[in-house]
């Protein structure tokens, strides 16, 4: 009867290099009879084949570019195979030379990764080699139904010793077994079985050993050995227990590793110790008296140097200063330096013991939370977990007792800074400042308006304004209270500076044509200027410039300012020239003055030779009339 076997799709781990010629699936379908299995492969390739079973039986072969492998239930001689469990272990090659296998050897020893890659690189070499296990039964000389469960699963005979992957469909029953030794075969190749049984000399065990009770190896064991609690003892003058591993195909690990007790030199040290037998090597040792506890792991994984209960991953205790030291002894080209770590009741330190055993690191107890703390940015915090800064400290004073302190640039002078700086609140400067402005600088009032600002590429400064038009420029007012101010005008006012001199003429006429006005500033409009809310009172630019351009300033953003200092020459001259005016009209009126006078004058001796005229006109009328009289009397 024939019974379809499922699919089996087995994954091999390779690294990113791994052969062609390697498949993640060894076994494409299989089939299995009453008298044979047929195992249907996916490609042809080259195998190693492993069969180990009842009565410590065991066969090997390797099998050269096939895709096919059949198992009879027969041997070669025609007789049955003993009844019972059976494994085929299906193990893919990677064929090395003798000076190929030497050389990975050697890698492998020192566990040098970026070589070892290289290596597999160079001979398409996968990282690891994994095998199919199908396990069968044999009952009555025929293959069982891998549809029967087993109660128990089987153990396994002795194989390579590789990674395994079960065939799980193979799993079947076990009704009895039969004691026989026998050979193997795979059918169209013809080639015996390998018996891999021990030489006739040797008591040879071909079942489990079972001992119900203690046991004793060794030369100076005793018939009448006392074990107590001891349930296996080895016991002579030099003690070892050697793990051999005979693995010799591809690249399958093959170390050896050996327990030592004890030097065997006279006057060596009392020890246990596991060997890399291979490489000759120590890697682990405990020495005799070693105290309790050197070294506990707990069931949580927890490993403890001084105590037998380790709270954390690693606890180490001790009666005074715990101390783990970390030493590079320059075996490996580089400086030799120790460091210790340790800490008791007075601090928490980090020891330079090649230094002088200086502590650069100090910890006192009782230090507060996030005392330091540097987040996942790098940012540094003293007293706080959340610093946003590279460097922030949440309280108290930063003292820098000696040297100099630079931000951006190797400092030369206590405070060293490059690029923009900022302070905020009240600022004390004590002794002598000096700026040395590359563009200017900028004194930023109350709501962020700019209250001074200096234009060193013009050597100008500005107050109210940020683009100064002149030397000084003050957008508002002016007041000085006994203080005597010199302008560059006044310094720079001496004859021998001058020439095309000329005085002003017709500053008069000028003058009278100016005109004065009331007005408000746009403060809405311009709000960084600084101008006053109070009423004004001023000319206009525009029309100053078309009398006096010399008084009148235009600004790089084509505002145009009056230089009201320089009203005063103007006003000189004016006043001069209507004091001119002045005196011509004096004398003007001086002369006029006089001939007023003598009009005066005259029209009194006019007055007077009128009174006169008037007084002889009466004596003559009065002479006339008297005549009259006379001549009436005489008529």
């Amino acid at each position: 009867m024939k019974i379809r076997m499922r699919i089996l799709f087995v994954l091999l781990t390779v690294s990113v290099f791994s052969l062609n010629s390697m498949y993640a699936q060894i076994i494409k379908q299989s089939e299995i009879t009453a008298e044979k299995a047929d195992f249907q492969l996916i490609a042809p390739n080259s195998y190693m084949l492993e069969i180990g079973g009842e009565n410590n039986y065991y066969w090997k072969q390797e099998v050269d570019y096939t895709d096919k492998i059949s198992i009879a239930a027969l041997k070669a001689d025609g007789k049955p195979f003993a009844d019972g469990s059976y494994v085929l272990q299906i193990t893919p090659i990677v064929k090395l030379t003798d000076e190929e296998r030497k050389e990975l050897r050697a890698l492998l020893s020192t566990n040098n990764q970026e070589q070892i890659l290289a290596f597999r690189q160079a001979h398409n070499l996968p990282e690891r080699v994994e095998v199919t296990n199908i396990y069968f039964r044999i009952l009555n000389s025929k293959f069982v139904s891998p549809d029967q469960k087993e109660g128990k699963r089987m153990n396994l005979p002795a194989m390579s010793g590789v990674w395994q992957q079960d065939h799980p469909v193979m799993y079947a029953s076990l009704d009895q077994v039969n004691i026989d030794y026998g050979t193997a075969m795979l059918p169209g190749y013809e080639i015996p079985a390998i018996d891999n049984t021990m030489d006739d000399d040797a008591q040879v065990f071909t079942q489990d050993v079972i001992v119900q009770g203690s046991i004793c190896v060794g030369l100076d064991c005793t018939s009448t050995e006392s074990f107590g609690f001891d349930t296996q003892r080895l016991k002579e003058n030099n003690l070892r227990i050697h793990f051999d591993d005979t693995s010799n195909s591809g690249s399958f690990p093959s170390n050896d590793w050996r327990i030592t007790i004890n030097s065997s030199d006279n006057g060596g040290p009392n020890f246990f110790a596991i060997e890399d037998a291979t490489a000759g090597r120590v890697p682990f040792r405990i020495a005799a008296g070693a105290p309790a506890n050197a070294l506990i792991v707990d069931a949580q994984g927890d490993i403890g140097i001084g105590t037998s209960a380790p709270v954390l991953e690693l606890h180490i205790n001790d009666g005074d200063t715990p101390t783990m030291r970390l030493q590079q002894d320059g075996s490996s080209g580089f400086g030799s330096q120790t460091w210790d770590v340790a800490g008791n009741e007075t601090n928490f330190f980090v020891r330079d013991v090649t230094n002088g055993s200086e502590l650069p690191f100090k910890i006192k107890p009782g230090a507060d939370d996030n005392a330091l703390f540097i987040d996942g940015d790098n940012d540094i915090g003293l007293g706080t977990a959340s610093p946003s800064h590279r460097l922030q400290v949440e309280s108290g004073n930063v003292y820098v007792k000696s040297g100099n302190l630079g931000i951006n640039v190797e400092p030369s002078v206590a405070l060293d800074v490059s690029g923009v700086s900022r302070f905020t609140g009240t600022s004390v400067f004590a002794g002598d400042v000096t700026y040395t402005l590359n563009t200017g600088a900028s004194f930023i009032g109350s709501g962020f308006v700019t209250a001074l600002r200096v234009d060193a590429t013009n050597n100008r400064v500005g107050i109210g304004t940020v683009i100064p038009a002149t030397e000084l420029e003050v957008c508002g007012t002016i007041a000085a209270t006994n203080t005597t101010i010199m302008n560059s005008t006044t310094c720079a006012s001496d004859i021998r500076f001058k020439k095309n001199i000329s005085t002003l003429e017709g500053t008069l006429d000028k003058l009278l044509q100016l005109r004065g006005v009331h007005y408000d500033w746009k403060i809405e409009e311009y709000p960084t200027k600084g101008f006053s809310e109070r009423h004004q009172i001023g000319f206009i630019a525009q029309e100053m410039e078309t009398l006096f351009p010399e008084l009148v300033n235009t600004e790089a953003s084509g505002y145009k300012a009056v230089d009201y200092a320089k009203m005063t020459p103007v006003l000189v001259e004016a006043i001069k020239e209507q004091q001119e005016l002045i005196e011509a009209q004096k004398e003007e009126i001086t002369a006029l003055q006089s001939e007023l006078d003598e009009l005066k004058d005259l029209k009194a001796q006019v007055a007077a030779l009128s009174n006169m005229v008037s007084n002889l006109t009466e004596v003559k009328s009065e002479e006339e009339t008297n005549e009259v009289q006379v001549s009436a009397e005489k008529e």
